[in-house]
């Protein structure tokens, strides 16, 4: 039972020392406004009489008239002391009454009634200012320390016990020492009382977290339960509540009630979530059947290879990306348990004609960055597709840098022609421009491009040997079968003797040679010197494979790779 104010044992001095602050300001209030009225007989209530606009703050001073204050008393002590707080913070009517002294059993039943118990209030803090420590967020005294007024006044009594014991007052040494005694016991008390609150506070706050918990879990399974009344596959409403981000556990695992306005709110999202969840689940279901038919096609896929002429360059899809022709996604996704490779035949007759139309976009798309390397400013830039007729892929000067998996300072490591690039495509999985996925727009990080001094330096390879360089072919030049010195790397000269080079391992060897150093050239080897070192390539071959193409030779026999650092083998 809440004791009234009646009951209290408590005489008051003044108006000021009925009031408990708790925001750091006080309410003066008399007395004769907490003063019990005289109980008339009442016929009529005053809500009946009232004329005109009804306010709260009418109703207030009504409920105030009409109940008995211990009554009201009764009612604020089983409240939390954080709705009290807020209660007292609606109005001057109720700060009146709750910051009273008259009502500090309020708060004391209101504080009694919480588990786990709080502790005691302190003697330096009102009922209210305990409340507000540990159940409000914000600080009672905004940017000013909490407990700067104990600070001014400890201040204000040890300067008047300095004042005294200077002047030289009877006891006042005495007085001084007993009163820093029971600071010293004061300050161990309040340390006892912080391990204590600093338990009651864990407690607390394990118990909140179960009891928020068990609220998730109510609203979770009522949520789950209309789902599934509505028709929905358990499986699916389960996997909806499971998901975890902006939706999901978020919607379904609240600690609102779910009453029937929020069920309202929450059910279009919730059913979104349950159709994404069936998606999910009916994906993972036939995912066996898509991953044995995407093997199926790639193995069709391989055996249409050889069927299908990709001359003269070669140039194909690599097999992990055909399972990404539409055609072929189609009937991979399509529904129904048939793996067999007959559900692709519909596919692959039509597949040499998108084959087709691929390899002629991917020959344009070449074209344009052939065409963009050998600009100069102010040229009209020509038609790429009449230019890839004409045969500008063919040239022995049109080949391609390409990223590698090594580097050799800023340049790439490797070089391909139209008739190679389907190699680099197929040892890096196709994951390039000319694959499919395409890199970052930025050109010096496009996978496929051309670098426009490496290819005025083949002009002058193509020159040395004799040929036009604007219209020497690749073919050409392969039947020339000519051998070169490159006249700038005297450094690499191994025995007295520089390392001979066919065109196209020249042309990689470009990668060496920085785009702004001074080069001098290359130098066609005398047909003599030419016997020499084909004879001395064939007898390397004879018993170790080599590609000449990135290996070199010298007229010593040593053999060395396409920069001539590395040495592997030497031979008579």
């Amino acid at each position: 039972m809440v004791t009234t104010r009646r009951e209290l044992p408590v005489s008051y001095k003044d108006s000021s020392d009925d009031e408990m602050d708790v925001d750091g300001f006080v309410y003066d209030d008399s007395d004769e406004d907490l003063r019990p009225k005289r109980k008339k007989a009442k016929t009529t209530s005053k809500l009946t009489k009232r004329k005109g606009k009804v306010t709260a703050r009418s109703l207030m001073k009504d409920l105030f008239s009409a109940l008995p204050l211990d009554l009201i008393y009764e009612v604020f002590g089983h409240l939390h002391p954080s709705d009290l707080l807020n209660l007292a913070r609606t109005s001057k009517m109720l700060r009146s009454h709750l910051m009273s002294k008259r009502s500090v059993s309020v708060w004391k039943t209101a504080r009694e009634a919480i588990m786990p118990p709080v502790p005691e209030c302190p003697k330096d803090q009102s009922e209210p200012q305990w409340a507000a420590l540990l159940f409000m967020l914000n600080c009672t005294l905004g940017r000013k320390f909490y407990y700067s007024p104990h600070i001014e006044e400890m201040g204000e009594i040890v300067e008047d016990f300095q004042l005294r014991i200077d002047a030289g007052v009877k006891g006042a040494r005495e007085g001084f020492d007993k009163f820093m005694e029971r600071m010293k016991a004061k300050a161990a008390e309040q340390a006892k009382s912080k391990e204590a609150l600093k338990e009651w506070a864990r407690n607390a706050a394990r118990l909140r977290s179960l009891k928020n918990n068990q609220l998730m879990e109510e609203r979770g399974q009522a949520m789950i339960a209309k789902l599934v009344e509505l028709g929905h596959d358990t499986r699916d409403v389960k996997g909806a509540a499971d998901t975890w981000g902006d939706s999901g556990r978020h919607i379904f695992y609240t600690t609102t009630p779910l009453s029937d306005y929020a069920w309202k709110r929450a059910k279009p999202k919730a059913e979104m979530l349950v159709e994404e969840a069936k998606q999910r689940r009916l994906d993972i279901e036939r995912r066996p059947i898509r991953e044995a038919r995407g093997n199926v096609a790639r193995s069709r896929y391989d055996i249409f290879k050889k069927t299908y002429d990709a001359s003269p360059d070669n140039l194909l899809p690599h097999e992990s990306l055909i399972t990404d022709v539409p055609l072929l996604k189609c009937v991979i996704q399509s529904d129904g348990d048939d793996v067999s490779p007959s559900i692709f035949d519909g596919a692959f007759e039509k597949l040499p004609d998108i084959l087709d139309d691929w390899r002629r976009e991917r020959r344009i798309h070449l074209a344009k960055i052939l065409l963009k390397a050998q600009a100069t400013p102010g040229d009209v830039t020509p038609d790429p597709i009449a230019t890839e007729k004409d045969g500008i892929l063919l040239l022995a000067t049109s080949f391609f840098s390409a990223c590698g998996w090594a580097r050799h300072g800023n340049y790439e490591c490797r070089i391909h022609w139209i008739n190679t690039l389907h190699t680099h495509l197929s040892f890096t999985s196709g994951i390039h421009a000319l694959g499919g996925t395409l890199r970052p727009s930025n050109e010096e990080m496009s996978c496929i491009r051309a670098v426009p001094e490496s290819i005025q330096r083949a002009k002058a390879l193509v020159q040395a040997a004799g040929l036009d360089p604007e219209k020497a072919t690749q073919m050409e030049m392969d039947e020339m079968d000519a051998r070169f010195w490159c006249t700038d790397c005297s450094v690499l000269k191994t025995q007295g003797s520089n390392v001979a080079r066919n065109w196209r391992n020249c042309i990689i060897h470009l990668q060496f040679h920085n785009s702004t150093d001074q080069w001098k050239g290359w130098e066609v080897l005398s047909p003599e010197d030419r016997d020499i070192i084909i004879n001395r390539e064939n007898a390397v071959s004879a018993f170790q494979v080599m590609d000449w193409n990135m290996m070199a030779i010298s007229l010593w026999g040593e053999v060395v790779n396409w920069c001539g650092y590395n040495q592997y083998i030497e031979t008579a």
